[in-house]
């Protein structure tokens, strides 16, 4: 061996005794720590091809260059390794910031609750619009922020999903995930922890989890069926409070203008005034031009003209003699 190779004193009792340098046990040079590094490798190494010291030493000079052909080799698959190792982190790194993006900032909630109606996971748009962190809502039952009125609506909601997990079934030729197609929906009034309440739009899949531990199958359990384990409900919860402000100011309209269009009209016989809701006679014009977007202009017809204006001359309804 070079005198270069020679062991650290101080570094090696250390080092050998576990097999590894300990982190915070010596202070070591650069020197130190380089020879250090060399007489790992170089002890990892006679282990491995079982050589001693000695064998080591007897190496034939050609052996010698053999095997630092072989080292070279190695390094230099090993930095091509590394390279690749990097690029995956990378793009593991840019995965996670692009999941980030689209699951936790999305403009909707994204929650995963469980049969029980438990709150597993949730994005901070869930956390939001429930007024609450993000930590606070997991292990929650969602039904704590539904208004108690709704409540029923949310149960029996429940229910549809509960009983749409037996339409989830896998066979051993398939690979997916074990979620149903078809979305359930229902509409049901949410509150905040402040006490706030909006109106929330519920939507939610079924998917059945890969058990953990999975592959270790029962009696007459395929393959894919010991790997499934307990079923959850991802669900998309969407504020739609200015929808339904919306539905109820145009249904109001609605109904006003068919009340006022379609309803019975009290009338007097005589003079023809309309008498409205409050109890009021209006002339005819007055209260259509109240009711509706109608406009009037007033004109004489020439039935009138004949009647009340007799010394007016007409020709062909109204039109003057020329």
């Amino acid at each position: 061996m070079r005198k270069k190779d020679k062991q650290p004193e101080d570094a090696v009792p250390s080092a050998a005794t576990n097999g590894s340098p300990q982190a915070g046990s010596f202070q070591l040079s650069s020197e130190q720590a380089e020879l250090t590094l060399r007489w790992l490798a170089e002890d990892i190494f006679r282990r491995k091809a079982g050589l001693s010291q000695e064998g080591l030493q007897a190496l034939s000079a050609e052996e010698m260059q053999h095997m630092l052909y072989e080292l070279r080799v190695h390094q230099i698959e090993l930095e091509i390794q590394n390279e690749e190792l990097r690029r995956i982190e990378a793009e593991l790194e840019a995965a996670k910031d692009r999941y980030f993006d689209l699951y936790d900032l999305a403009p909707v909630g994204y929650c995963t609750i469980s049969e029980k109606g438990l709150i597993l996971e949730a994005n901070l748009t869930t956390a939001t619009l429930l007024g609450v962190g993000r930590a606070t809502l997991i292990k929650q039952p969602l039904s704590r922020f539904i208004v108690k009125e709704d409540q029923d609506i949310y149960y029996r909601y429940l229910k549809q999903l509960l009983a749409s997990c037996s339409t989830v079934r896998l066979d051993s030729e398939q690979e997916s995930s074990g979620q149903t197609g078809e979305p359930l929906a229902c509409e049901l009034r949410m509150v905040k922890e402040d006490g706030t309440v909006f109106w929330g739009f519920l939507e939610a899949t079924v998917r059945q989890e890969l058990a953990a531990g999975s592959g270790k199958k029962a009696d007459g359990e395929s393959p894919v069926e010991a790997s499934m384990g307990a079923f959850v409900f991802r669900v998309v919860i969407s504020d739609i409070s200015r929808l339904k402000q919306a539905e109820e100011a145009l249904q109001k309209a609605l109904i006003d203008d068919i009340r006022t269009l379609r309803g019975i009209l009290p009338i007097c016989a005589n003079c023809k005034k309309i008498r409205d809701d409050q109890g009021y006679w209006s002339q005819v014009e007055v209260y259509i031009r109240d009711h509706t977007e109608a406009e009037f202009s007033h004109g004489i017809c020439p039935e009138c003209v004949e009647k009340h204006y007799p010394q007016m001359k007409k020709v062909d309804r109204g039109t003057p003699e020329k």
